[in-house]
């Protein structure tokens, strides 16, 4: 009886403390439009991310974000292949010349000084 009351208590134990643990590696999914969301990063979002052909080879992708002293990373994908990144700079734009014909997405990367960051997708685009 002792040892049943006792093996509740740390099922107990172990189900709440699990309950209120927060992974900071969450993986998120392709779907997933505004990723990382904080209460801290109200002052910070990515209203619109735009993907478009310039030409035969090139794509040209434009972010449009909210907040101070904003950094902008990508990262270009074919399909669900990871084919570039991009590191973090001033510009809210690039433009990328496809080495293959495919369907292919940016997932853009935005950072502010306290290096808070917010990612979202372009939707996809047959080259």
């Amino acid at each position: 009886m002792r040892r049943n009351i006792i093996l509740c208590m740390l099922f107990c134990i172990f189900v709440f403390s699990g309950c209120s643990a927060v992974s900071k590696d969450k993986k998120t999914s392709p779907d997933t439009q505004q990723n990382i969301t904080n209460e801290s990063l109200k002052d910070m979002k990515i209203n619109d991310v735009t993907i478009e052909k310039s030409d035969d080879n090139n794509i040209k992708v434009t972010v449009d974000a909210e907040g101070e002293n904003l950094k902008y990373a990508y990262y270009i994908y074919e399909g669900d292949k990871l084919m570039e990144k991009i590191r973090y700079g001033k510009d809210d734009h690039i433009s990328y010349e496809v080495k293959n014909p495919g369907t292919y997405k940016v997932r853009v990367f935005v950072m502010n000084k306290d290096k808070e960051k917010v990612t979202k997708y372009t939707n996809e685009i047959e080259i």
